[in-house]
């Protein structure tokens, strides 16, 4: 119940405050002790990046409501900073984005999600920030629905899911996870083979078996222990689990499973089952 009214109290106060002009606002926040003016927000807001983060800095007289601070800034910022990087814009698309998963709604999520990476890439390059996990760090707590390192994975394994039922998407994918590694090329090494394993797909799916085997050739090398970097790979040119049907090859799919048979240390009866299959499509 006390959210609740808190929630009330701030959808109260931000409605107030949209209808009143900026002196008016800047009146009431001098009224608070809050000594402030446009080119100060602005200076602050470009600081911070965030409206809670911003409404929290403001030194305010004792008992001041904390609904009218954020309000105050909630409609300043509106007016003031709408060219900003906004961590709750940011946190919005990517809520908005989670409620489509799980209703179902797959490919408005993956436009929504892809409008914020947009948005979080041209911050990350203004920045100069090459590691997603030091934004983990910066943005202020409870701000957004799930850290950056998650998130970022989320989106990948989205599109990746959806490109088999929709190839349109595979350039969107290929792009996605090409801008990943460009911006944030100091990330932590597994995300970064995640992106390129997925970068792999997108290319098979769009028929570039040149570019493609080359990534799954550098996993192999990299990881010739795990069976799966071989399954995956031989698996675009089996029959029966192929992505596109343009590229259907048994004996190259053979090769890439024996290859993986001959140094895989886990899961190598999946690769002889896949080797067993290939034989019923001869």
């Amino acid at each position: 119940m006390a959210d609740s009214r808190q929630n009330s109290t701030l959808s109260s106060e931000i409605e107030r405050m949209t209808k009143l002009s900026n002196e008016e606002i800047f009146s009431e926040l001098h009224r608070v002790g809050v000594d402030i003016n446009e080119d100060v927000f602005r200076k602050v807001a470009g600081k911070h990046h965030s409206i809670n983060s911003v409404a929290r800095c403001w030194e305010a007289n004792r008992g001041t409501s904390p609904a009218l601070l954020t309000a105050a800034t909630v409609a300043l910022w509106d007016r003031l900073c709408t060219e900003l990087f906004c961590w709750e814009d940011l946190a919005s698309l990517m809520r908005k984005g989670i409620e489509d998963v799980r209703s179902g709604n797959h490919m408005q999520a993956i436009d929504k999600w892809l409008n914020a990476w947009r948005s979080l890439r041209k911050f990350a390059v203004e920045q100069s920030v090459r590691d997603i996990s030091v934004f983990d760090v910066q943005v202020m707590e409870n701000v957004l629905p799930m850290d950056l390192f998650s998130w970022v994975q989320d989106v990948e394994m989205e599109l990746t899911n959806q490109v088999d039922e929709f190839p349109q998407l595979a350039q969107a994918l290929l792009d996605y996870t090409t801008s990943f590694r460009d911006t944030f090329p100091s990330s932590a090494t597994p995300i970064l083979l995640n992106m390129r394993s997925a970068q792999s797909v997108a290319l098979f799916v769009l028929g570039d078996t040149e570019a493609a085997d080359v990534i799954c050739e550098e996993l192999c090398n990299a990881y010739p222990d795990d069976a799966w970097t071989f399954i995956d790979w031989g698996d675009e040119y089996s029959p029966r689990y192929h992505r596109n049907p343009a590229l259907v090859d048994v004996q190259k799919a053979r090769q890439i499973y024996e290859r993986g048979l001959a140094t895989a240390t886990e899961d190598v009866e999946t690769l002889r089952e896949r080797i067993a299959a290939l034989a019923t499509e001869a």
